[in-house]
């Protein structure tokens, strides 16, 4: 079912890029309609083969199903031909390609966690949205900017927890940046520090007699 999301998933999202790169010959209209109608008939397509022959026939005939048509609508609709058409096809394929490897390699790492597959798609396809269209309104750029911070406070946790679980290599790896700046900007206690923070913790609990009721240790000290 993974695979079915996110074969859909890719449909949907390999369309916009078409759409967002395509220098149309037609009117923004006509050429939006195109790209949907194609759209929604691949997703229709792929849902079909996927019920009527299972997922292998659908990974087999998913490049037919969805990336000929994509292919088909460049061709059509695109004003310029040569090096100019094979540009839009490239960066239209590069995108999709960065979200979809960057979204496998967390859900990969995070241990198969769905979580970090749906956290990791939004969040990369967000990325590259905000990074094609440009927001001029300062009040769009708060607005986005707001709707964000869940996403991005939620991936954080997700690679955060993964750091502090995993001893993958790559893992490791990638946390080093922020443990060397962690390193710069903290340092260890001194005698003084540790003693000031045992006096603030005893000065609000009792922590010798919460160790005689709970542990049976405080006649020990």
């Amino acid at each position: 079912m993974i695979e079915f999301g996110m074969m859909e998933y890719m449909t949907v999202l390999g369309m916009n890029m078409v759409l967002l790169f395509l220098d149309s010959r037609y009117s923004r209209r006509r050429t939006v309609l195109a790209v949907y109608s194609t759209m929604f008939a691949a997703m229709i397509a792929v849902a079909v083969v996927y019920r009527t022959a299972g997922l292998k026939a659908t990974l087999w005939l998913y490049p037919l199903l969805a990336h000929v048509p994509s292919l088909l609508l460049i061709l059509v609709l695109s004003r310029f031909r040569g090096w100019r058409l094979i540009f839009q096809l490239l960066s239209a394929i590069l995108f999709c390609t960065v979200i979809l490897h960057g979204s496998a390699l967390a859900f990969y790492f995070s241990g198969r966690n769905l979580l970090v597959l749906i956290l990791s798609c939004a969040v990369l396809t967000i990325g590259v949205l905000l990074l094609l269209i440009r927001v001029e309104s300062p009040l769009m750029r708060v607005v986005v900017r707001i709707v964000l911070l869940p996403v991005i406070a939620g991936v954080s946790y997700e690679v955060l927890k993964l750091a502090g679980n995993s001893d993958n290599p790559v893992v490791n790896l990638l946390s080093k940046p922020g443990m060397a700046i962690q390193k710069m900007t903290t340092s260890e206690p001194d005698d003084g520090m540790i003693e000031v923070a045992i006096q603030a913790v005893e000065a609000v609990f009792d922590w010798r007699a919460y160790e005689a009721e709970n542990f049976k240790t405080a006649e020990d000290l």
